[in-house]
């Protein structure tokens, strides 16, 4: 389907020429691509974005909160599927084990703690946490 604007016409003091005014066809996509030009993690495909350099995270470390389930979950094994060493939290401990029992079961790596991040004092002990793991290097924070 397509759409025809018009603009409104050059006001008076415009310097511009008459000529560049004219009528715009604007038509809307007829399907949505995917901007991704590697297979996602879960494609079943022996190539990975890890494969290419440029999307490559590898030597990186990210925490991501809340990383059980929802967004949360998809950002954690996307991370782990360019390449970063992954550490998560929620705040229920069996969810966490769950998870964490299936991403090692994948071979992921991932690791985790129980951590309800509204609270100070939980929060301070997630970092300490996270700076032992990572051996004091977190390049990539995810809070949701």
């Amino acid at each position: 389907m397509s759409q025809t604007l018009v603009p409104p016409p050059p006001s008076p003091s415009s310097s511009s020429s008459p000529t560049l005014y004219s009528k715009l066809k604007i038509r809307q996509p007829t399907s949505i691509r995917p901007v991704r030009s590697q297979p996602m993690l879960h494609s079943g495909s022996n190539s990975s974005p890890v494969d290419n350099p440029r999307w490559s995270l590898r030597g990186m470390t990210a925490l991501v909160t809340g990383g059980t389930r929802g967004i949360g979950h998809a950002i954690v094994e996307e991370l782990v599927g360019l390449g970063a060493r992954v550490h998560t939290c929620c705040r229920n401990g069996s969810e966490l084990d769950g998870c964490l029992r299936e991403w090692d079961s994948l071979g992921f790596g991932v690791t985790g703690s129980v951590c309800d991040v509204s609270v100070r004092a939980q929060r301070e002990e997630l970092m300490g946490t996270v700076s032992s793991v990572f051996d004091g290097k977190l390049n990539i924070l995810v809070n949701k």
